[in-house]
């Protein structure tokens, strides 16, 4: 077979690639104007299946009934609220990760402790943030998301209110550190 009359086969005149499946192919082709009605003919006569011109006329000819979907009110001012809080969530989460070097720093200017006892409030934070999936799915699967999410806020208010008001380094790992890092 001839290369050229090959791809001439394979490809339309707008050097768009025509594929050999006739089913959804050629419906779409129509549907979309990119083959005529005699084009379309030809084509189901060429392929030999002339015979199911009217099945496909008909399954182009379905007219779908409206369906009054479920989820009518998705874009209600309830749903924007859950959208601006879960955004500011994400934000404070990413927020709070990031700032523990600023954190680190604040905490060595006011204890005057060493720097590899006071990096500890940062890396239990982080490591157990990173690690807490773990104990949020046990909170979610046992009572709710409503419940892990208050309880997450509660907790991580409380771990830096805590941390503003710590008299050591120490008691720092464990409000910063323990309690905020569990919290998220």
């Amino acid at each position: 077979m001839n290369s050229s009359k090959a791809e001439s086969n394979d490809m339309d005149k707008k050097k768009h690639l025509i594929k050999p499946s006739v089913g959804k192919g050629i419906l779409s082709l129509k549907e979309h104007g990119c083959i005529k009605e005699a084009e379309l003919e030809a084509l189901l006569d060429e392929t030999g299946i002339s015979g199911i011109k009217d099945e496909l006329k008909e399954i182009n000819s379905i007219e779908y009934e409206d369906v009054d979907p479920d989820f009518s009110d998705l874009d209600t001012g309830w749903a924007w609220v859950v959208l601006v809080a879960s955004f500011l969530t994400f934000a404070f989460l990413g927020g709070s990760m990031y700032s523990v070097g600023i954190i680190h720093n604040a905490l060595l200017e006011r204890f005057h402790a060493s720097v590899g006892l006071t990096a500890w409030v940062g890396a239990l934070h982080t490591g157990i943030v990173s690690l807490g999936g773990i104990l949020s799915t046990v909170v979610v699967n046992r009572f709710s998301c409503r419940t892990a999410i208050m309880l997450s806020g509660l907790l991580n208010t409380g771990g830096y209110m805590a941390t503003a008001f710590v008299p050591s380094v120490e008691t720092a790992i464990f409000t910063c550190g323990i309690i905020a890092g569990n919290a998220l």
